[in-house]
């Protein structure tokens, strides 16, 4: 049975190890996080990182976390609200399963509640699977570039 839900402190060394390696399979070069960090990171105002549960028989008492996504809620000056979901992964052993579907309904659900207006993300155009899911729950594609400055 899978749980879905926004991951609440105190985080367990458990927690911290499975994120980690959900990270790793976002990207190789994932740093890792420490307790502390993680702790500090659910502690900001308007940010939500909901989580799926795998729970049963012979799974520790709070479940294995084989999913996350990270929901990051602002307003703009003019009273606008938006969101920016970052960090959508689903453990490899568990794809297939709605999982995904699942934490987008959370997600979204949040971001309602919150009087958030928009979501927006980004997704590498060589996820070619990610990149139909969000199409399929609704997210649309927009024409616009992204940059970064490194500091």
């Amino acid at each position: 049975m899978i749980h879905v839900a926004p991951l609440q402190s105190p985080v367990t060394s458990q927690d911290v190890e499975d994120i980690n390696h959900l990270n790793r399979q976002l990207s190789s070069h994932s740093k890792k996080t420490t307790r502390d960090e993680l702790e500090q990171f659910l502690a900001q105002p308007g940010v939500f990182l909901v989580v799926a549960r795998e729970q049963g028989e012979c799974i520790p008492p709070r479940g294995h976390i084989v999913g996350k996504s990270c929901l990051h809620t602002t307003n703009l000056d003019d009273g606008t609200r938006k969101a920016t979901v970052e960090q959508v992964v689903v453990d490899e052993h568990h794809r297939g399963m709605g999982i995904a579907d699942r934490t987008d309904d959370v997600i979204t659900n949040i971001a309602k509640e919150h009087h958030v207006q928009w979501i927006d993300l980004t997704s590498n155009p060589t996820r070619v699977a990610a990149n139909k899911f969000y199409k399929r729950r609704g997210y649309a594609l927009r024409e616009t570039n992204v940059y970064r400055k490194m500091l």
